[in-house]
C-alpha cells in the first residue's frame, strides 16, 4: 500500500500524462527560445555554452568537421545524461513503492551513487568537450 501522499489514481495519472505531454510537445516547437531561457544544471554549475557562428556552416568541410563534434562528444552526453536521468527516476520510484524495511543495503546504496557520479561527472565531461571542439569548428 502506498503512502497517502503518494496515492495515484486514474485521475492523477491522467493530470500527470497531460502535464507532461505539454512539456514535451513544447520542446521540438520552439527549441531556440526554449535553450535560450533555459540552462542545464552543467550550466548553472560552470559549463559555459559559447557562441557559436553559424554561418561558417556553409563551408562543407566545416559542416562535415560539426557534424563529427556532434557524433563523437555531444551523442555521448546525450546518452550519460538521459541514462542518468532514467536511473535516477527508476530508482525513485523503486523507493516509493517498496516498504522502508525492505530498501536496498547499504553497499547498494553506494553503488548506485557511484553510478551517479560517474554518469554525472562523464555527462559534464562530454559535453565540456563538445562545447570546445564546436567552437573550434564554427570560429
Amino acid at each position: 500500500m502506498a503512502p497517502d501522499c503518494i496515492q495515484f489514481d486514474s485521475a492523477n495519472c491522467r493530470r500527470l500524462l497531460v502535464q507532461y505531454h505539454r512539456v514535451a510537445s513544447h520542446w521540438p516547437v520552439d527549441e531556440r527560445n526554449s535553450l535560450a531561457h533555459h540552462r542545464s544544471i552543467h550550466e548553472n554549475t560552470g559549463v559555459k555554452r559559447p557562441e557559436w557562428n553559424f554561418e561558417n556552416l556553409k563551408d562543407k568541410n566545416r559542416l562535415a568537421a560539426f557534424q563529427e563534434v556532434i557524433e563523437n562528444h555531444y551523442r555521448y552526453y546525450q546518452y550519460y545524461a538521459n541514462t542518468l536521468t532514467a536511473i535516477l527516476m527508476a530508482f525513485a520510484a523503486y523507493l516509493v513503492v517498496t516498504p522502508k524495511e525492505k530498501w536496498p543495503s547499504l553497499m547498494i546504496w553506494l553503488l548506485f551513487g557511484f553510478v551517479v557520479l560517474a554518469l554525472f561527472f562523464g555527462s559534464r565531461d562530454a559535453l565540456k568537450k563538445f562545447y570546445a571542439r564546436s567552437s573550434a569548428v564554427l570560429h
